[in-house]
């Protein structure tokens, strides 16, 4: 169990973020391992061409299949409009013995492999080499699905921020992650296969990172060191992460049939809250069209709305929920999988 005690001062700093090299560790995770969830096949099934154009062997070096993960690879979080270069300037700014130092924990005691030994041997340069690879990587294989990953993101936070205002700090932990638990100003986070940690975060909040590839996992960093406490958590509405946008044939949806198939298309989106620019881009269409086609939704009770900052969010009602179960076109935007380890495995 790791215990991260909060004060009121932590849960006023408590705020989200979004992290592009985090996407990039996790997705990277899953290639060294060999293993990808089948909700990201689609996904992985055409990044393959990719590959041909990062240097995979550091790659798998700097991210392999362990249990940790480097934590300079989760840094320089600044809120929802974090760059990727923004971080890596951050990476390219550390010495190589901090960056060596960063790995040593992640190889624990076998010795780093050739290729990030020898890169790491070349000074400044070496972490040069590491943060251009991983820019590399990032181009190739994430940056292409960035405004897809981007929505699920912004969709997930939107929810998270509706639960904060409705049922407080204790309402929006219990909703985050299976594993995560906030009682009496301690947030318990269960990790069987963890060293036991406590820490007091001393009124430097708590940093909130959804993650489209590190779902189902929750990864926690800085529990024991002097990084501000972050939880990398698995975002929602992840099943809807790779859908095409293509409607379903009507002759076999008998919601296609009975709203039409873009209509019922956006339905089928609207399991998190989304802005019709999101959701014109997730279907191809203008945001103009969406926003008739909503407009429609609402008055016949299906969708609701309302107004955060400049953007106005829809999300479909439980009529529409219902409607989409008995039409065989069923939620799935909601994870229930647990995991066992503190850093993806």
């Amino acid at each position: 169990m790791i215990e991260l005690r909060l004060g009121a001062a932590d849960l006023c700093r408590t705020r989200f973020g979004f992290s592009p090299l985090s996407e990039v560790a996790a997705s990277l995770h899953m290639v060294s391992a060999g293993v990808v969830h089948p909700l990201h096949r689609p996904w992985s099934g055409g990044m393959r061409r990719a590959f041909d154009e990062v240097d995979v062997e550091l790659l798998k070096a700097v991210v392999p299949a362990r249990r940790d993960l480097a934590d300079f690879l989760f840094a320089g979080v600044r809120g929802r409009t974090t760059t990727i270069d923004g971080q890596l300037d951050i990476v390219r700014a550390m010495s190589p013995e901090a960056v060596r130092t960063d790995f040593a924990k992640v190889w624990e005691d076998e010795p780093l492999p050739p290729v990030l030994d020898r890169a790491l041997d070349a000074g400044t340069a070496g972490v040069h080499r590491v943060a251009d690879a991983l820019r590399g990587y990032w181009a190739a294989v994430i940056a292409p699905h960035w405004p897809r990953l981007r929505t699920v993101l912004e969709a997930d936070v939107s929810h998270r921020a509706r639960l904060l205002v409705e049922g407080g700090a204790e309402a929006l932990m219990a909703d985050l992650h299976p594993e995560i638990a906030l009682s009496g100003g301690v947030l318990n986070i269960d990790k069987p296969h963890c060293d036991p940690a406590v820490r007091d975060l001393g009124g430097q909040g708590l940093l909130l990172v959804p993650s489209v590839y590190v779902w189902p996992h929750l990864i926690v960093i800085g529990e024991l060191t002097d990084h501000q406490p972050t939880l990398v958590y698995a975002v929602r509405g992840i099943a809807h992460v790779w859908q095409d946008g293509a409607p379903r044939d009507a002759e076999d949806d008998a919601l296609a049939a009975l709203l039409g198939r873009t209509r019922a298309a956006l339905l089928r989106r609207l399991g998190a809250p989304l802005s019709p620019t999101a959701l014109a881009g997730l279907l191809g269409q203008s945001p103009s069209s969406a926003c008739q086609h909503l407009a429609v939704l609402r008055r016949s009770g299906l969708v609701r709305s309302w107004r955060q900052g400049r953007e106005v969010l829809y999300e479909r009602t439980a009529l529409a929920t219902a409607l989409l179960a008995a039409g065989g076109g069923g939620d799935g935007g909601r994870f229930r999988a647990n995991s066992a380890t503190a850093r993806p495995s």
